[in-house]
C-alpha cells in the first residue's frame, strides 16, 4: 500500500484517534472495528492479498513507510531553517531512543513483570500436563448425549469450557506484554503529560492488563467449576493473578480511571455513534 493511500486513511476524521493503543486486539469481538485505523489498514491488506496480519506486523510497516516520507520532507524543510537547531532535535530523539532502552531492561526486570511472566508458565504448564483430563471430560460429554442426558445442558458446559480456555489463551501473554509497556512509560517518565494535564501511557497501558487479568479470573473461575478435581491448582493460579493485579492496582494507581479513546469515553460514544 502507497505512503499517500496509508496517509489518507490515517486522516479519516471517521477513526477514533489511538483506540488501537489501548485495546485487546481481539477484534472478532470487538464493536468498534469499522473506526479503527489498524483494522481498516489490515482489511485492505487481506483484500489485497489474502493475508490477515493477526500480529499487524503490516500495519507496524506501513507506518514506518509514512515516518520515512514525514523524515524526508523535514529534512527538506530544515534546508531552510537553522542547521543547528535541527541537529539539537536530532540529539533528543536520540538520547530519547537510548533512554527508551534502558527503560525497556528496568521493565523486565520488574517484580511486576516477573510475576507476569510466572503466569505465562503457570498456564502453559496446566494445560499442557492436563491435556488428558479435558480430553477425557469430552469422553465423557459424547457419552452422555448417547445415554440421552439433556444436550442443550452438554452443550452449554462445553461451550464455556471452550469460551473460558479462549479467553485464558487470549490474555495470557497480553497481559506481560501491556505491563512491560506500562512499566517502560513509568521508567521513561511521564512528567510531560502531568505538567500539561495528559492522561499517562503507563495508566492506560496497566489498565488494559487489568482488564485481561479481570476477564483471566472469571474464566478460571468458570473453568473450575467443570474440572473441580483440580480446585487446589486452579486455586493457586487465582491467588497469583490475584497478587499479580493487586500489585498493579497500587504501582498505577489511577489506571482503572484511565479513559481509553472509545472504550471508555461515554461522551464520544454519545455524540459519535448514537447519533448515526
Amino acid at each position: 500500500m502507497k505512503p499517500e493511500v496509508i496517509f489518507k486513511r490515517v486522516m479519516n476524521p471517521k477513526h477514533i484517534d489511538g483506540i488501537y493503543n489501548y485495546c485487546d486486539r481481539w477484534c472478532e469481538r470487538c464493536n468498534f472495528t469499522r473506526r479503527c485505523l489498524i483494522f481498516e489498514l489490515n482489511t485492505a491488506r487481506v483484500k489485497n492479498s489474502g493475508q490477515l496480519d493477526l500480529g499487524y506486523k503490516a500495519f507496524r510497516d506501513d507506518m514506518n513507510r509514512i515516518f520515512e516520507l514525514a523524515v524526508k520532507l523535514a529534512l527538506q524543510s530544515l534546508q531552510n531553517e537553522d542547521l543547528t537547531a535541527g541537529k539539537k532535535e536530532m540529539e533528543y530523539i536520540e538520547n530519547k531512543i537510548w533512554n527508551q532502552k534502558d527503560a525497556i531492561e528496568k521493565a523486565k526486570e520488574h517484580s511486576i513483570s516477573r510475576e507476569a511472566n510466572a503466569y505465562i508458565l503457570m498456564t502453559f504448564n496446566f494445560f499442557r500436563k492436563e491435556e488428558r483430563l479435558f480430553k477425557q471430560k469430552a469422553d465423557e460429554k459424547n457419552s452422555r448425549l448417547h445415554l440421552g442426558w439433556n444436550e442443550k445442558e452438554i452443550n452449554r458446559e462445553t461451550q464455556m469450557i471452550n469460551d473460558s480456555i479462549e479467553v485464558i489463551n487470549r490474555y495470557n501473554p497480553q497481559i506481560w506484554v501491556k505491563l512491560i509497556r506500562a512499566l517502560t512509560a513509568k521508567f521513561e517518565g511521564e512528567e510531560w503529560q502531568d505538567k500539561n494535564g495528559l492522561p499517562r501511557d503507563s495508566d492506560g497501558s496497566a489498565k488494559v492488563a487489568l482488564i485481561g487479568i479481570d476477564r483471566s479470573m472469571a474464566a478460571w473461575g468458570r473453568l473450575q467449576q467443570s474440572v473441580p478435581e483440580k480446585t487446589d491448582k486452579l486455586i493457586s493460579i487465582l491467588v497469583h493473578l490475584d497478587k499479580l493485579r493487586k500489585h498493579v492496582e497500587i504501582l498505577f494507581s489511577s489506571a482503572r480511571s484511565f479513559q481509553r479513546p472509545g472504550f471508555d469515553d461515554f461522551l464520544f460514544l454519545t455524540n459519535k455513534i448514537f447519533k448515526e
